[in-house]
């Protein structure tokens, strides 16, 4: 199968390329990309994998947050590429010209922000010898402290108590010179009225030349009295293909942008205070763990061997938290367009029938012949299902070999899907309701006479009934009926099997969860066995550990 991986993590500034799971060759064009932000580049990114992969018709794997999943589609569908099949008024299902699947979903910068409030109220409240709370909080206040920012350009009129109490400033420029210093990462909106129209494009010229701005910043509202499309014409011509136009200064679109540049990069740049106090005090615990572990030499390889089983125990553990999402086997669409073609090819050299008789037989045939495919599909999806089932057990308990746990724990989460209520109704009288009948002249040799064509008409021949049931419109008919049944059979048995994925993995986390806390007392009880100096240090060793594992959370959570 032809496949691209595309990874991006906003929070290390990390960009993972693979195609057909190889590096990217040297001087390929994402060599300059790498190291920046996906949003520099997510407009190339269809053209880039184009040439990388020779044309277009592969999938891609996309592991990411989700504002930048439903961002990097909206490139490919900007560039008139297909993301997603297509089925037709017919039931055929055209392909998308790129499969992209959201692999691995990483939490939203909003998620993440919360999380290091939670760390910092860890760290107020779960003190540490070696750790200078107050300076760091001292040093990094402008980080910590300061809200974002929101600048509104000659908007004294708008009305802006729907962000009370939430943690932003906002900013009113009336005139060029009170302008903010830096605008790199602040939203901007222009309020367009009456009052304001005529000074507009002078400002906006200002705002728009400044090395620290950018198109995705700017945002306009437009006073419904106005004439907007003459407007977004103007600034289009101004250079901003697609304005951004708000209905109001709490818009969605201003939100997205907070949380997918500001918020994201606050959140990168405390992972760096974070990570450069952990390396900090790891370096310093180093030194006296190692003076330690010769002092206290046998309690130490307790103590080592039990932090090796609970940091494998953890490591699997968070394989599971951090795992891919659920691929749902391309084998259940084909299965479909196996019926699709079932149905289409259904006495294919047949075209009409003419007789009532012979089309009520046909139609009770077909109508008959449509449950059976239709029963056959259900099996090959059940028979799918039950795979994709013992795969996920399979493949879930290999996952928790590595923990070393040694207790032959397997999961026993159970799920039966029920296909009893999906069937196809009998369709003989939708098949005969397109019996068609016209009056035509009667063939001269109804009654066997012999015709010889120097023989000349006297009267016009007298008029009969001539029935057609078209077997196309069958056709169509049975897959505009059957087809979207599959469809939902297909949707219902791939959230089953999420559901079943994500019970199984959450079953196999809880169980890990409690051999870590287990596995924690005895090396605690263990530890109590040091002098009051060393149940310090161990008490160090331990408090540095959970901060990096709530940092890790932050990194790749």
């Amino acid at each position: 199968m032809v496949k691209a991986e595309l990874s991006y993590n906003p929070y290390l500034l990390e960009t993972k390329v693979k195609f057909n799971g190889q590096e990217p060759k040297i001087n390929s064009l994402v060599e300059k990309y790498q190291e920046g932000k996906l949003h520099a580049w997510i407009t190339e990114i269809p053209s880039v994998f184009y040439n990388e992969m020779n044309g277009y018709d592969f999938d891609l794997d996309f592991s990411g947050t989700k504002a930048d999943f439903e961002e990097l589609e909206q490139a490919f569908v900007d560039s008139g590429v297909s993301t997603k099949p297509e089925t037709k008024g017919s039931g055929k299902t055209a392909p998308a010209n790129v499969r992209i699947f959201f692999k691995n979903e990483l939490e939203d910068s909003r998620t993440k922000s919360k999380e290091i409030d939670d760390i910092l109220t860890w760290l107020n409240t779960t003190p540490n010898r070696k750790f200078d709370n107050a300076g760091f909080r001292f040093e990094n206040s402008e980080l910590f402290d300061e809200p974002f920012s929101y600048l509104l350009i000659q908007a004294s009129n708008i009305n802006t108590s729907v962000f009370d109490g939430l943690d932003l400033t906002l900013e009113n420029a009336n005139t060029v010179n009170e302008l903010p210093k830096d605008l790199t990462n602040t939203p901007i909106l222009f309020n367009i009225d009456e009052n304001t129209r005529a000074e507009f494009l002078n400002f906006f010229e200002i705002v728009h030349s400044r090395h620290d701005v950018n198109e995705k910043q700017i945002f306009f509202f437009i006073h419904p009295d106005l004439n907007r499309p003459h407007i977004e014409r103007i600034i289009q011509d101004k250079g901003i293909a697609r304005p951004q136009i708000v209905s109001a200064v709490n818009d969605k679109m201003v939100s997205d942008f907070l949380g997918i540049y500001p918020i994201a990069d606050y959140v990168m740049n405390s992972i760096k205070v974070f990570r450069k106090e952990f390396d900090s005090l790891s370096k310093i615990l180093e030194l006296e763990n190692e003076e330690s572990r010769i002092q206290n030499a046998d309690v130490h390889k307790q103590i080592d061997s039990l932090e090796e089983s609970i940091q494998k125990l953890k490591d699997v553990n968070e394989r599971f938290i951090q795992r891919d999402n659920l691929e749902i086997p391309s084998t259940l669409t084909a299965a479909k367009i196996t019926l699709y073609d079932k149905i289409q090819n259904w006495r294919k050299k047949k075209n009409k029938y003419n007789n009532d008789v012979e089309a009520t037989n046909a139609a009770r045939e077909y109508s008959a012949d449509l449950s059976i495919y239709f029963q056959t599909f259900i099996t090959e999806v059940n028979a799918i299902f039950k795979v994709e089932k013992d795969e996920i057990f399979r493949s879930f308990s290999a996952l928790y070999y590595f923990a070393d746990a040694y207790d032959g724990y397997k999961s026993s989460v159970k799920n039966v899907f029920d296909f009893s209520s999906y069937y196809i109704n009998d369709l003989t009288n939708e098949f005969l309701s397109f019996r068609e009948q016209r009056m035509v002249e009667q063939p001269e040799d109804l009654f066997g006479k012999a015709k010889k064509f120097f023989d000349k008409q006297v009267e016009p021949r007298p008029l009969v009934p001539e029935i057609t049931y078209p077997i196309s419109k069958w056709r169509d008919k049975a897959s505009q009926i059957t087809i979207p049944k599959a469809e939902e059979i297909i949707d219902a048995v791939s959230d089953a099997l999420k559901i079943f994925y994500d019970d199984v993995a959450r079953d196999y986390h809880e169980h890990l969860e409690k051999l870590i806390t287990e596995k924690t007392s005895q090396k605690e009880e263990i530890s109590d066995r040091l002098s009051d100096e060393e149940r310090k240090l161990q008490k160090d060793n331990d408090w540095l550990a959970k901060f990096d594992d709530q940092l890790k959370i932050i990194e790749r959570g």
